[in-house]
C-alpha cells in the first residue's frame, strides 16, 4: 500500500471499544470497500494484505472475521481459514 493509499485508508477507519477497526468509508456487500484506481478492492483483505502478508485466495479458503463484525478491517481480527469452517463458526455464532 503506498503512502497515499495507507493515508487514505486510515482516513475510513474507527478505533471501537473493542480494539476493532471499523470502517467507516463505501459499503459493498456488506464489507468496506476502498477504490484502487481500476475498481474497488475489499478494504479487510487490504488490511490484511498490508500488515500480514499476502492473503493468497485459495480455492474453499476465506478470511474470518474473528470479532464477527464484517466491517472491521483490524489485521489481527482476520483469519485465513476453510470456508467449512467459516460456516460452522457462523452457526455457532447465531446459536
Amino acid at each position: 500500500m503506498d503512502d497515499q493509499t495507507f493515508k487514505r485508508f486510515f482516513d475510513k477507519v474507527e478505533l471501537d471499544a473493542e480494539g476493532c477497526w471499523m470502517w467507516v468509508g463505501g459499503v459493498a456487500g456488506g464489507y468496506g470497500a476502498i477504490w484502487n484506481g481500476r475498481g474497488h478492492d475489499r478494504a479487510h483483505i487490504v488490511s490484511y494484505d498490508h500488515f500480514r502478508g499476502p492473503y493468497v485466495k485459495v480455492r474453499r479458503m476465506v478470511l474470518d472475521h474473528t470479532c464477527k463484525k464484517k466491517l472491521c478491517v483490524n489485521p489481527w481480527c482476520l483469519e485465513h481459514i476453510t470456508q467449512a469452517v467459516n460456516m460452522q463458526r457462523a452457526y455457532a455464532h447465531r446459536r
